[in-house]
């Protein structure tokens, strides 16, 4: 179990990550101040994504590292800078659910050594809870009307522009809107292609013992865009956020196998990548405008 202690230094050094990153990235410094709900905003989903990984891998330091990862990546900081709630508002949902999914399930493995009154009682409040959130997520990002406009002629349109958001140019080198950037940082590819690997190698083995959080980030990260493709028209990223704290696990997922069964050579590999992720993110930042298109 986590210590108390080191979880809430964990917490508060995400949450002054996350107000220190807002404040860098606003366009001009001064305009951050007259939107508010963007910073609570940007600062809930590093939060959550820490309180998420941290529970996954059960080391609050790499919960820290998740929401900074998060944070430094290309289309969170745009959104951000650009001023755009609405844009990042899933993530936190997302997250949220997903948190209340993990306590659900640890929930039920509890529930023999718990009274039976006492055990409904828990369900019922976290099952409302995880509705609400359900609910809201959907309403926000999928609006009933462009649902029913869509026509079974537009499945091969669907399919392209579902397929296309995951090509590794749109991920990684230049993705719409964003001016200069792929949706996640260049160095992102090696450990996100190893955590994908990992997690998929692990679902085909034993599907039934996947985790509750492995299981949120694989249907998740095939979820989102495909919603995305359904209810609009590219740029998909501006309706699938959600993917970016998705693949953000998936890459330090990927690290923690590099690092830890790859021996010197991995984390030789990692280092390298960690300092010219950082670069990447900088040159990003410098050549992010100053509104949206």
């Amino acid at each position: 179990m986590m210590a108390r202690r080191g979880w809430w230094l964990g917490a508060a050094a995400t949450i002054f990550c996350a107000l220190l990153a807002t404040l860098v990235t606003a366009s001009p410094l001064s305009s951050i101040w007259t939107r508010p709900l963007t910073v609570v905003v940007a600062t809930a989903d590093a939060v959550l994504l820490y309180a998420f990984a941290a529970r996954q891998f059960e080391r609050p330091v790499i919960g820290w590292a998740a929401a900074v990862l998060l944070l430094l990546t290309p289309a969170h900081a745009y959104f951000v800078r650009t001023g755009s709630p609405r844009v990042l508002l899933p993530v936190p949902l997302l997250l949220g659910c997903a948190l209340l999914l993990t306590a659900h399930q640890r929930e039920l493995r509890e529930a023999a050594r718990r009274a039976r009154g006492r055990t409904l009682a828990a369900r019922a409040i976290v099952g409302g809870a995880i509705g609400l959130c359900g609910i809201s997520l959907a309403l926000l990002i999928v609006p009933m009307g462009s649902v029913r406009s869509v026509a079974w002629q537009r499945a091969a349109t669907v399919a392209d522009w579902f397929w296309t958001f995951f090509l590794p140019s749109n991920l990684f080198v230049k993705a719409e809107p964003l001016p200069s950037c792929g949706l996640f940082l260049l160095v992102a590819a090696v450990p996100m292609a190893v955590g994908v690997y990992t997690l998929v190698k692990a679902a085909l083995e034993d599907p039934l013992g996947l985790s509750a959080e492995s299981l949120i980030v694989l249907v998740g990260s095939l979820a989102a865009p495909f919603g995305a493709a359904v209810t609009g028209v590219p740029p998909l990223i501006t309706r699938a956020l959600i993917v970016l704290p998705l693949g953000v696990l998936l890459s330090v997922s990927g690290s923690l196998v590099m690092w830890h069964q790859w021996g010197l050579a991995g984390r030789v590999v990692l280092v390298a990548l960690a300092l010219g992720g950082a670069a990447q993110a900088y040159l990003c930042l410098q050549c992010s405008p100053s509104g949206l298109p």
